[in-house]
C-alpha cells in the first residue's frame, strides 16, 4: 500500500512502505504554481519486487556503497565471522511499517528481523520521517542500537546515505519533448575521490582539479562515479537551466560526502549525500559506532525554487 503526501495545490510525495520504504515520487512547486517532478523511476520498475529499485530515493542502510573483506566485495568481517552485505545495505529490500501518517507527513519504521540478522548481527530500530511543504521535502532518519548479537561487538557500525535519482532535466506538467541546456552543480566541496572499477574509494585529490573542464556541468563525463568531500557547507544546489529552477539540497553536518553517479542515455543524475566513503567499515571514513541504546539522527532536505539570475 502506498502513501501519498500532499501540500498546497500541486506538491505531492509517494511512499511505498512495502517496497523498502521507497520515496517513489516527489513533485514540488518552484513558486509558480506548476507541478515539477523531481524523481526518476525506470519503465521496468516493479512495486511488488524487493531488489534494488533503480529509481526514486532509496535509503542506504547500514552502509552506503560496497563493503569488502580483503579484495572480496559484498562481504565484511565482524567478530570472528564473515558476513554478506549487498551493495547499499538491505533496508531497500525489506518491508517497512507505517508508524504515523497525516496529510503532509509520514513516519515509517524498520526493526531487525530474521532476514536482517543473517546480514547484520544487531537489533535495531530504524525510522524515517517525511515532512512535505509546498516547495520542500524534509527527511529525518533515526537509527537506534537495541543490542548486538555478538558479545564481542556491542557497538553497531553505521554509515548511512540517500540515493536520489533526480530526473534531469526536470519536467513540469506543461512540457513535452526534449529540453536543451546545462545542468549545473553548485557545491562547496574542496576534495574529490574517484570510485574505482571495483567500487571502492580511490585516492583523494583536490576539487576542482586542473584540466577537468567545466566542473559545474553535470553533463561533464568526469562528474560521474565521483565522490566530493571536505564541504565548507552542508549544502549543494542543482541548477536546471532549461527549466529555470534550482534544487536545493541540505544534509546533516557530519554527512561528509556527496556522490555523483549516472548512466549514459538515461534521464537521471544521482546526487547522493553519504556519511562515509565506500567500505567505510574498513577505512573508517564517515563511520559511526553506536553504543547500545544510542541513536543517530540524519537529516536531508530537498527544496525547489526559481533561481535568482
Amino acid at each position: 500500500m502506498s502513501i501519498t503526501l500532499k501540500s498546497g495545490p500541486v506538491s505531492k510525495a509517494v511512499l511505498m512502505p512495502e517496497r523498502g520504504g521507497l520515496l517513489a515520487s516527489l513533485k514540488l512547486d518552484a513558486g509558480n504554481g506548476t507541478e515539477t517532478s523531481l524523481l526518476w523511476l525506470p519503465d521496468q520498475f516493479n512495486s511488488q519486487e524487493s531488489g534494488w529499485p533503480g529509481g526514486g530515493m532509496p535509503l542506504l542502510f547500514p552502509f552506503a556503497g560496497r563493503v569488502f573483506h580483503g579484495a572480496q566485495p559484498l562481504h565484511y568481517a565482524l567478530g570472528d565471522q564473515i558476513w554478506r552485505m549487498p551493495i547499499h545495505g538491505f533496508a531497500y529490500g525489506q518491508p517497512w511499517q507505517i508508524l504515523a501518517s497525516t496529510a503532509d507527513s509520514a513516519e515509517l519504521g524498520l526493526l531487525a528481523g530474521p532476514r536482517t540478522r543473517d546480514l547484520f548481527p544487531f537489533e535495531f530500530d530504524l525510522r524515517a520521517k517525511y515532512k512535505l511543504a509546498a516547495n520542500k521535502l524534509v527527511t529525518e532518519v533515526t537509527v537506534t542500537n537495541l543490542g548486538g548479537l555478538l558479545p564481542e561487538v556491542p557497538r553497531m557500525p553505521v554509515a548511512l546515505g540517500w540515493h536520489p535519482y533526480f530526473r534531469l532535466p526536470l519536467r513540469n506538467a506543461e512540457q513535452t519533448g526534449d529540453c536543451a541546456g546545462k545542468l549545473r552543480l553548485k557545491t562547496t566541496a574542496t576534495s574529490q575521490v574517484r570510485v574505482t572499477p571495483a567500487g571502492s574509494a580511490g585516492k583523494t585529490a583536490a576539487f576542482p582539479d586542473t584540466g577537468d573542464g567545466d566542473v559545474t556541468d553535470l553533463n561533464n563525463k568526469l562528474l560521474h562515479n565521483l565522490i566530493l568531500g571536505d564541504h565548507t557547507d552542508a549544502k549543494a544546489t542543482i541548477i536546471d537551466e532549461p527549466n529555470n529552477v534550482a534544487i536545493d539540497l541540505a544534509w546533516s553536518d557530519y554527512s561528509r560526502y556527496l556522490v555523483l553517479w549516472t548512466q549514459p542515455e538515461q534521464g537521471f543524475h544521482c546526487v547522493e549525500p553519504w556519511m562515509g566513503l565506500p567500505d567505510a567499515l574498513n577505512n573508517g571514513e564517515g563511520l559511526a559506532w553506536l553504543e547500545q541504546g544510542a541513536s543517530l539522527n540524519y537529516r536531508f532536505s530537498i527544496g525547489l525554487r526559481q533561481p535568482s539570475l
